[in-house]
């Protein structure tokens, strides 16, 4: 330890002046970061190999202490800080955050190291404010930590200010050229925000350094489909399919795209590839029985929906396609039991009862056809009395609508005729912290998914008529 602490500290001696050039600076300076890689994998391996499975922690504490004793302090806090990266390794957040917060008060470069990680660890945690609080530490610490950047970026974007956090990713890579995560990022808030070309840079950028990593392939990928280059789109997802082949996501897109090229052939294909790789998603299994009865090939479709009826079974469509296929093969009688089961499970359905009832004058039976007539009239009648419901609140909801609005805009003249202007707090130049900008302004809402193919209305009218988009998903 002596010998190291006497060549680590003997290397500061070199001044500027005489023959003295930069060029001996910046080998000094090279010479220092070699000795402490040197150092800290040495002393992390002996760490290891003092601790035990259950204890790893002894063994740092110890080469800690060691390099304290011989005056190599900054070398012990990097020690410590290889354990809290340890303890995250080992999924252990909470003592990596104790000691990520004892470097609060320590050496500026090492305090913002810390903040900085501890400030990722409340961002995995979903603690913005936290996250928010420590990235301004990490920032004020050192204003060209590229790290620190990125996650505030991740904050602003969780926030949703989106041109605050392409603007943070964007100083983090000017600060960082080959920031894997900030490039990321870059690309991904350029999609977000519905600008593919500003996107396409970063994401290129990154496939050269990373070009297996299928997150950087699929967002090429949908940079050139909504850029409108369909060849390129197609051409990066197929590179996608080679890195993750069984992807039911990526066949789906080829399929869509196909599909929007009018290349059934290939469409289908992909579809049928997306469908054995997960038989139970509802956008493929519409899109392949709604193709059989474009085709007029409804032996074929009958499987899909009745594939699709066991997963939805609430759905009543489902079981309304397959009776109706059945009707278009001549198979009246399974056509008769499926609309039975259709009245049986949903009493109401006006669609089924008028099938049953022309069914059974085809089929010659005269009583059946006074009973589900007698149940017609009755779901007709329902139905528009529940139309009229439906039309009499909406109507209702108009007025009280019209009427809340001039009562507040009589409300508003009569005050003192000026509205504040809405303060922007994101606003460049205005000095104030992320936390204060999170503190102002809410989460962004979460989208919510859109049903699948709901209120098909109809849904027997196929037959004669090309097959609507509703069934063919997004």
């Amino acid at each position: 330890m002596a010998a190291l602490k006497a060549k680590f500290k003997g290397m500061g001696g070199l001044r500027d002046a005489g023959g003295v050039t930069d060029l001996f600076k910046q080998e000094q300076k090279q010479q220092q970061a070699s000795i402490k890689r040197c150092v800290l994998t040495g002393v992390q391996l002996l760490a290891e190999g003092l601790s035990d499975r259950s204890d790893f922690a002894a063994g740092f504490d110890w080469a800690a202490e060691q390099l304290r004793q011989v005056g190599l302090a900054k070398l012990a806090a990097e020690v410590v800080l290889a354990k809290a990266a340890r303890h995250l390794a080992k999924k252990e957040v909470e003592a990596a955050a104790a000691i990520y917060k004892t470097f609060e008060l320590r050496d500026p470069a090492l305090r913002a190291a810390a903040a900085t990680n501890l400030s990722f660890l409340y961002l995995l945690e979903g603690d913005l404010a936290a996250a928010a609080r420590y990235t301004d530490l990490a920032l004020k610490t050192d204003r060209y930590n590229a790290q620190a950047h990125v996650n505030r970026g991740v904050v602003l974007l969780e926030a949703g200010s989106l041109e605050d956090a392409r603007q943070a990713f964007s100083d983090a890579a000017a600060i960082q050229p080959l920031c894997v995560q900030a490039l990321y990022n870059l690309g991904v808030v350029n999609l977000r925000l519905g600008d593919p070309e500003a996107a396409l840079l970063p994401l290129r950028k990154l496939h050269n350094l990373l070009p297996d990593q299928p997150e950087v392939v699929h967002c090429l990928a949908l940079a050139a489909d909504m850029s409108g280059d369909i060849a390129s789109a197609i051409r990066w997802l197929e590179v996608l399919t080679s890195l993750v082949p069984h992807d039911p996501g990526v066949l789906c897109k080829l399929g869509a795209i196909y599909h929007r090229l009018e290349e059934e052939a290939k469409s289908l294909g992909y579809y049928q590839d997306a469908h054995r790789v997960w038989p139970v998603n509802l956008d493929v299994i519409s899109w392949l029985g709604a193709y059989h009865v474009r085709s007029e090939v409804y032996e074929r479709a009958i499987p899909y929906f009745e594939l699709a009826a066991a997963i939805q079974p609430q759905e009543v469509k489902w079981a309304l396609m397959t009776a109706s296929c059945y009707r278009r093969i001549g198979a009246f009688g399974q056509a008769l039991r499926k609309y039975q089961s259709i009245v049986s499970n949903h009493p109401g359905n006006v669609e089924a009862l008028r099938y049953l009832v022309a069914l059974c004058q085809e089929l010659g039976r005269p009583r059946e056809v006074e009973k589900y007539s007698d149940l017609l009239r009755r779901a007709e009648r329902a139905e528009a009395a529940e139309a009229a419901a439906t039309s009499a609140a909406a109507t209702m909801q108009q007025q009280q609508t019209a009427t809340g609005n001039q009562a507040y805009g009589a409300t508003a003249a009569g005050g003192a005729g000026t509205a504040a202007a809405p303060v922007d707090l994101y606003a460049a130049g205005n000095g104030t912290s992320l936390d204060s900008h999170l503190a102002a302004r809410s989460r962004r809402p979460t989208a919510q998914q859109e049903a699948v193919n709901s209120g098909n209305k109809g849904g027997d009218e196929w037959g004669e008529e090309p097959l609507g988009e509703d069934l063919l998903p997004m």
